[in-house]
């Protein structure tokens, strides 16, 4: 039995009335183990396809299974377990930095202080020299160009 099967999938996003259909009765399946890249045109379908599997989307008809469910209709269940890495980054400008860095692990329901601890440490780990000014939200991250901030004075900021 294939660990991901598609079949039928079709999604048609509608505007007033008007409608695009960005996938048309699409089949495939992939089994346990297998290593699949999707190649294709801008406009396709291929990140629709992928937020179906990552149940972001509903699909107009047709399923798209793992493992015999569902992701869009059993979220809860595929929680922690599906993860992807978009192609343009998706910070929440009216999060703090902190908040941000920590947002995954909010999905997973993790305690705010363990959350906070594990932020810290996943910047911490991001070099041990870092050029950033934090502020207090992501969208007043300045970058400097000649002032490079130690990690010891981030966590400081981030600490109070």
């Amino acid at each position: 039995m294939p660990q991901i099967k598609c079949h039928n999938l079709t999604k048609v996003f509608r505007l007033r009335d008007q409608s695009y259909e960005a996938i048309r009765d699409l089949n495939f399946e992939v089994d346990n183990g297998e290593l699949v890249a999707v190649v294709g045109k801008t406009g396709c379908g291929k990140s629709t396809t992928l937020n179906i599997l990552l149940g972001l989307e509903w699909p107009t008809q047709g399923t798209l299974t793992i493992d015999g469910r569902e992701p869009y209709n059993d979220f809860d269940f595929f929680r922690g377990k599906l993860s992807a890495v978009f192609q343009t980054d998706r910070l929440l400008p009216w999060r703090t930095v902190l908040d941000n860095a920590t947002y995954g692990l909010e999905i997973l329901r993790i305690a705010r202080r363990m959350k906070d601890e594990d932020g810290i440490e996943a910047l911490v780990l991001a070099g041990t020299e870092l050029p950033l000014l934090l502020r207090d939200s992501a969208t007043d991250i300045q970058f400097l160009d000649t002032t490079v901030i130690h990690v010891e004075a981030i966590v400081d900021e981030l600490l109070r």
